[in-house]
């Protein structure tokens, strides 16, 4: 799609700059081809929470990458911050289910324990 889009715009990606850079995501014009790139990935196959999970820790990775260059603005820092915010709060939302049934299934051992030591 996004390759299409760039014939309609009559662009070639070799012709995309590595060096100028959106200002407010801070990505180049190849970065922001690669992301779309690997969004595209995403949805052409099945989505499941792993895969999700897997590409958001791959966007955390950048982002910190990111986050370390001295050339930053306070803005920039700031967005990429929030970036990071709410990746972490997905993959928490994500993991949300599994924690709930870990800790559902260690509070019914618990009660099973009491129960036992009950009835002996």
């Amino acid at each position: 799609m996004i390759t299409e889009l760039l014939q309609k715009l009559g662009l070639k990606v070799e012709e995309l700059s590595p060096t100028r850079k959106d200002p407010e995501t801070g990505l180049s014009e190849k970065e922001t081809y690669e992301l779309y790139e690997k969004w595209e990935q995403i949805i052409k196959e099945e989505m499941t929470p792993e895969k999700i999970k897997e590409f958001l820790q791959a966007e955390m990775a950048r982002i910190q990458i990111e986050f370390s260059d001295p050339a930053n603005t306070p803005e920039k820092d700031f967005f990429l911050k929030a970036q990071i915010r709410n990746y972490r709060n997905l993959m928490m939302f994500i993991d949300s289910p599994k924690s709930m049934k870990e800790k559902y299934e260690n509070h019914l051992k618990e009660i099973g324990s009491k129960v036992d030591k009950q009835t002996t």
